[in-house]
């Protein structure tokens, strides 16, 4: 293969409940990134435009070798009804064409994620700056605006209080618990693109956050608020951990859970005692639940 092209795998009619696991097996048949292609809509009474949420989604999957046959087959006997196209493109078409589509918008109450090669609107009160690279989370997922909503609820007089961010991808979650105050921010991935992409974004804010390579059960230490906004199989094997990690009186918000299935995950998910579940959130087809710790 050329140096100076790359492949770009579309999958069209892909479910909510598949992308989870699609995305999972693209990065073990060493996919470099994954985008979805969104559609817009305008807001109306105004000039600008909203996604629209689709329970039908369009995936594309990047890789910088061709994919293999086991990705193409295996895609194809899980999920039958799914539509794929293979293309391949110049390198130097990649990155500009993938950014037209990244644009500035507001995470919460004036907090502006805007990619680093944009100029921040007039209206944003504080800019987080973003790279994404090829790591996970633009801040434009459903979850990653739950997320960012349910930490800035619960952040109350947060100086002097530590936060942990399971499954940091980006860091987007993480720079705004910085902004929002938090004096001590920890966070963790296990993808190691995610941890340098989220290393240079912390830097390009200039916030302190330290970035741990461990797994969580090798962390030490107790949280004022953890966030973990991973698929929800992940949350509920990892639950006794993120349990030992939550300091008396915190919080634990958790995404990446589909609503159809909030009953089930509650089954699995066991809180400890004297903790309960304080906020429920949806969006579209995802939750955002919030529990307190006693």
């Amino acid at each position: 293969m050329s140096t100076d092209q790359y492949h770009i795998v579309l999958l069209k009619n892909v479910s909510v409940a598949a992308e989870d696991w699609l995305s999972s097996f693209a990065f073990e048949c060493g996919a470099a990134g994954m985008s979805e292609n969104l559609k817009f809509e305008p807001k109306p009474g105004t000039d600008e435009v909203r996604s629209v949420l689709s329970e039908i989604k369009e995936l594309q999957i990047y890789f910088e070798e061709t994919p293999p046959p086991d990705f193409f087959e295996g895609v194809q006997s899980r999920f039958p009804e799914i539509v794929v196209q293979a293309q391949t493109r110049q390198k130097e078409d990649w990155m500009e064409g993938w950014k037209k589509h990244f644009k500035a918008f507001e995470l919460v109450d004036g907090f502006f994620v805007v990619p680093s090669w944009l100029d921040a609107p007039a209206e944003a009160k504080k800019v987080l700056s973003v790279d994404p690279g090829m790591a996970f989370g633009t801040g434009t997922h459903e979850t990653t605006s739950m997320m960012a909503k349910e930490l800035f609820k619960v952040s109350h007089g947060p100086q002097g209080k530590k936060l942990l961010d399971v499954g940091t991808g980006t860091g987007i979650l993480a720079i705004l618990g910085a902004f929002l105050g938090y004096a001590e921010i920890v966070a963790t991935d296990t993808d190691r693109e995610s941890q340098r992409v989220a290393n240079e974004n912390f830097a390009l804010n200039q916030v302190k956050v330290q970035m741990d390579e461990r797994q969580i059960q090798d962390l030490s230490g107790a949280f004022d608020v953890v966030l973990a906004n991973i698929i929800e199989g992940v949350l509920a094997l990892i639950q006794k951990e993120l349990f030992r990690k939550v300091a008396p009186g915190g919080a634990l918000l958790l995404s990446g859970i589909l609503a159809d299935n909030e009953e089930e995950f509650k089954k699995e998910f066991i809180l400890p005692s004297g903790a309960r579940w304080t906020d429920r959130r949806q969006n579209g087809e995802w939750l955002c639940l919030v529990a307190q710790w006693p």
